[in-house]
């Protein structure tokens, strides 16, 4: 009776599965990943986590190469040393049935160590995913298994034709280890493009009010998108000028060049590819082991850590916003945050100053209405604390206020809820109709009229909810909230 090759592979895989290769190294890496799932779950800190998985993760890759050369060692060398493959040569087999069924034979291991990778993800990295991401992760892990599983061990064949078993073993081993750590190192020292131009956007000039060589404002809409705005210094400059233009085209142009080196090595080098999969966002992992930032965004408002060293960014001089009608010549214009256009890094020194070395045009003047009439009385004309003549009247807004305000999480979702219950109340569909319609027959007057309505409305929900105590922020602590509402 013929033998054909699938009743050989399945001889020949019954024959591997008892060697205590088979069954050892299966078994201690799912107890691994389990201890491993523990210490990550209750014993590491949340900042090393991520770190952590990447890292346990290339050790689960590494075990791959490991395993799969020395199942193909066993498959095609070890049968026929022990004389087995004389004994299947005996029957009526081919070659061609032979090696077809030796390939067969090693998938099936492959199979077998990619489901053991797939339960490995989700025992260990189950304290860095949520479900659905532990899912997907534990899927990749799998099929990332099985392809670095039959790339090694088919290599691992084709060198012991030639070379002896342990050499066969030890090269693709060694192989792999440099190659991926050299990826990791590089990665560690590469900023992406982004990160880098804000190095020299940054760079200081304390005779420009922004305190910057390039006199501009960098910010983050709050939108969780990957894109930096710029803006110039200055309420007066409506644009920029043709030096500031130069010197962030050669920042843009120069910047794009700092991440060539790694991003040709991650699309030549496979063994960094197979792990470098697992950086999803394409981070530096390693700056978790630093207690200090050294990224230049995460000082711009509304920073989102979503720049990827992989991309080369560029310098967009028409950015994709919405612009809106400012006049009734049909001129549209961006809407920028005015409090950050007029910041100055020297606007402490009107605190202090003789009236003539005033700096003008620069932080938001505000005042109490009716502040200028002087027969008008208020509270604090009666409150003997104000003796120093500071009151809550008349004052200056800088930016450092407003900045520090908004980079906390807590005042940002409480904003988030006022502004989406004030919409809900007056943005009903009645009053959308009719300003689109007003908007449509432009209509100047009755839509200046209208956006006077609703500010007035604004200010008086505005008063109500910071005088409710049952309102969130009546109990929210924060030194700069005071100046944030007046802005």
């Amino acid at each position: 009776m013929k033998l054909n090759f699938f009743k050989y592979s399945q001889f020949a895989f019954y024959t591997i599965l008892k060697k205590k290769s088979s069954i050892i190294l299966p078994i201690f890496t799912l107890i691994s990943s389990l201890i491993i799932g523990l210490i990550l779950k209750f014993v590491v800190n949340n900042k090393y986590v991520e770190l952590l998985s990447f890292l346990y993760v290339f050790i689960l890759i590494t075990l791959t190469v490991v395993f799969s050369c020395i199942k193909a060692l066993n498959i095609f060398k070890d049968l026929e040393q022990e004389g087995l493959e004389i004994i299947s040569l005996s029957k009526p087999l081919t070659r061609e049935s032979l090696i077809i069924g030796k390939l067969l034979c090693l998938t099936f291991f492959g199979l077998i160590w990619s489901l053991t990778l797939l339960i490995s993800s989700f025992l260990s990295l189950y304290a860095v995913y949520s479900f659905l991401y532990l899912f997907l992760t534990s899927l990749l892990l799998g099929f990332v298994g099985l392809i670095t599983y039959l790339l090694f061990s088919l290599f691992t064949v084709l060198l012991s034709y030639k070379l002896a078993q342990k050499i066969s073993m030890i090269i693709p081993f060694v192989l792999f280890i440099p190659l991926s750590l050299t990826g990791m190192i590089l990665s560690i020292n590469v900023k992406s493009n982004v990160d880098q131009a804000s190095f020299y956007i940054n760079k200081e000039y304390k005779n420009h009010h922004s305190g910057n060589e390039a006199n501009v404002e960098p910010y983050y809409l709050n939108n969780h998108k990957d894109e930096l705005f710029l803006i110039p210094n200055g309420v007066n400059n409506k644009e920029f000028s043709v030096e500031q233009v130069k010197y962030l085209e050669d920042v843009v142009n120069y910047s794009n060049s700092s991440s060539n080196i790694w991003q040709i090595y991650s699309w030549l080098s496979i063994p960094y590819q197979l792990v470098d999969v697992f950086n999803f966002k394409n981070k530096n992992l390693f700056a978790s082991l630093s207690d200090k930032s050294n990224s230049n965004l995460d000082k711009y408002i509304y920073y989102n850590n979503l720049d990827d060293i992989s991309y080369k960014y560029k310098l967009d001089k028409k950015p994709n916003l919405k612009k809106y009608k400012t006049s009734a010549n049909n001129t549209y214009k961006y809407i920028v945050p005015g409090i950050l256009k007029s910041h100055s890094i020297h606007s402490q020194k009107n605190d202090n100053t003789s009236g003539h070395e005033e700096i003008v045009d620069f932080d938001i003047i505000y005042a109490a209405e009716g502040a200028d009439n002087k027969d008008k009385e208020f509270l604090e004309d009666k409150n003997q604390l104000h003796t120093d003549n500071k009151t809550n009247l008349v004052g200056r807004l800088r930016w450092i206020y407003v900045y520090e305000a908004l980079s906390d999480p807590v005042f940002n979702q409480i904003t988030k809820e006022f502004v989406t219950s004030f919409n809900k109340q007056y943005f009903t569909k009645e009053f959308n109709k009719e300003f689109d319609k007003l908007v449509k027959q432009n209509k100047t007057k009755e839509i200046d009229n209208k956006l006077k309505e609703l500010n007035k409305k604004l200010m008086t929900y505005l008063s109500e909810y910071l005088n409710n105590k049952e309102s969130k922020i009546y109990s929210y602590n924060n030194n700069n909230i005071f100046w944030s509402i007046c802005y």
